[in-house]
């Protein structure tokens, strides 16, 4: 594979401008670019190499999420009631309005605490089901809001 060498100083000046200083590897100075420049200018460069190309997908909605966590949880011999749905829907809700939402992995990261939860309840009270319901799940979500409905919710709001 052939290497792209490249050096980038980022000094006083480069943060002030918020841009780049770009050098080869031989030493020649390509000067200061912006940091979307610049990688444009290696997208370009690893395209000509490697025959990349961009890809863009639509990403998940929160029912597919959901489908995709009820199909892991059928895997493993558990499944949602509707309650618990709509508290994962909740929770996917949450994670997205703190900003640490990322898709596929926080869906998996919730189905991760979910059956932790879900065993944990199993150990503690000797009671095994292949139900998932609210009793569950304490402290999944921080509000109630998934048990309400919209109308409910903004008659709370007032």
């Amino acid at each position: 594979m052939e290497k792209i060498p490249y050096m980038l100083v980022i000094g006083d000046k480069e943060v002030e401008t918020h841009t780049v200083a770009v050098r080869t590897r031989e030493g020649k100075d390509l000067g200061a670019m912006e940091m979307d420049a610049f990688l444009e200018m290696i997208e370009t460069v690893l395209c000509d190499i490697m025959h990349i190309r961009t890809l863009t997908f639509v990403p998940h909605n929160v029912r597919q999420l959901q489908e995709m966590v009820e199909d892991e949880l059928e895997d493993l011999g558990y499944r949602l009631d509707e309650e618990a749905g709509r508290m994962f829907r909740q929770r996917i809700t949450e994670e997205k309005a703190d900003g640490h939402f990322s898709g596929i992995l926080t869906a998996d990261k919730i189905l991760d605490e979910i059956v932790y939860m879900k065993m944990c309840y199993e150990a503690r009270t000797g009671e095994e089901s292949e139900v998932i319901s609210p009793v569950h799940l304490e402290g999944l979500v921080r509000s109630r809001s998934w048990d309400k409905d919209a109308d409910q919710i903004i008659a709370g709001l007032t």
